[in-house]
């Protein structure tokens, strides 16, 4: 990994949402992490996510998939 994608992905971003569609996050996660993501129209439901500092993106993708297992998706 060269030293520009190294710095690409230790990037940090404000991981922070208030009563956000599921999919609407799931679509900003893919962006962020450029993985694809598979969902259908079971995904539903507002939450909200306060990270107090800003995350780079494999600990925002963990933090996205820790609320998917709790609620149970």
């Amino acid at each position: 990994m060269s030293a520009a994608e190294k710095e690409k992905e230790n990037e940090r971003v404000v991981f922070n949402f208030v009563g956000v569609e599921l999919p609407a996050i799931a679509k900003f996660v893919s962006e962020l992490t450029s993985k694809n993501l598979i969902f259908d129209d079971q995904l539903k439901g507002k939450i909200t996510i306060v990270a107090p500092s800003p995350l780079n993106k494999a600990d925002a993708f963990r933090l996205f998939t820790s609320v998917l297992e709790i609620l149970s998706y």
